[in-house]
């Protein structure tokens, strides 16, 4: 049998952030975009509804349920619509999106595998933002193998569905947790991971969904987690299907 057309989606989760979405959605090209409504303000829904049509289709949430449940319905979403890979993007305008072509010629040359990003900072990048992301990166390399996975944390990568699909329902941290849970999974699911550079600014005055304290912490329950399951057997499957 052979494999589908290539026919590809953005998905987009947005909180708070639909002013700054609205001042770059151009710059996407093309694609279809799946815009995922988590729980906004009304105010901030009316921004988002205005974009509505065309390519663009707007997934809505009642409740606030958190980035990573966004995406994931927004994945659900894509695959209901018969699209084969979807690029996520943040919401906060901090990803060159030059790269989305570069990533999805990638994504359709290797249609399995899953094109991560690993961020190239400008001066924009606070130190203190980077350190945090190696301490991540390291244990991501403890609960997965040595330069497997460049960056755990970048929210910008394209999954290809029909393999991620075996993986969406079993994740846990449905937060900011979300991109590391998912990538060291898959990388345990056996799907091939190509990492790729993108660079990443920090807008003067952007706003973060980031809870400094509680979040932390949770990423930090995330690692004890995923470590233990490691220790426990749960390292890379014989093939994507197992349990």
């Amino acid at each position: 049998m052979s494999e589908p057309a290539f026919n590809p989606c953005v998905v987009i989760p947005v909180y708070k952030h639909a002013y700054i979405l609205t001042t770059f959605i151009s710059k996407i090209g093309d694609y279809p975009i799946i815009i995922v409504d988590d729980g906004n303000p009304k105010s901030e829904r009316e921004l988002l509804n205005n974009l509505l049509g065309g390519r663009i289709f707007i997934l809505t949430l009642l409740k606030n349920k958190g980035k990573g449940a966004a995406v994931v319905e927004g994945l659900k979403k894509a695959i209901e619509k018969g699209y084969t890979h979807a690029l996520q993007i943040d919401a906060d305008a901090q990803h060159d999106l030059s790269a989305i072509t570069l990533f999805f010629n990638e994504a359709e040359a290797n249609p399995e595998a899953l094109i991560n990003a690993y961020p190239v900072y400008d001066a924009t990048a606070a130190a203190a933002r980077k350190a945090g992301r190696k301490l991540t990166n390291f244990f991501v390399e403890l609960e997965t193998a040595p330069n497997a996975i460049k960056d755990a944390m970048c929210g910008f990568r394209v999954y290809p569905l029909a393999q991620i699909s075996k993986i969406i329902d079993r994740l846990y941290f449905k937060r900011m947790g979300f991109d590391i849970e998912i990538i060291v999974k898959a990388y345990r699911y056996r799907i091939d991971i190509i990492n790729m550079p993108v660079k990443v600014v920090y807008p003067k005055g952007g706003y973060s969904n980031f809870r400094l304290i509680l979040d932390n912490l949770k990423i930090s329950l995330l690692h004890a987690y995923l470590v233990t399951t490691m220790l426990l057997g749960a390292g890379r499957k014989d093939n994507a299907s197992s349990s």
